[in-house]
């Protein structure tokens, strides 16, 4: 590891995205996934 690092040229926010939508990887059996999607579409929300 360098004991200095040059940000001089940097850009900042070069790979920020404000409308970046995140999946996190999570497995549910098909009954739970399918009763979040339900009370999800009913409260007029995404999952």
């Amino acid at each position: 590891m360098k004991a200095e690092y040059d940000f001089s040229q940097a850009e900042q926010g070069k790979f920020y995205h404000p409308d970046a939508t995140f999946h996190y990887p999570i497995s549910l059996e098909p009954d739970v996934d399918n009763f979040f999607k339900k009370v999800a579409q009913e409260k007029n929300i995404d999952v």
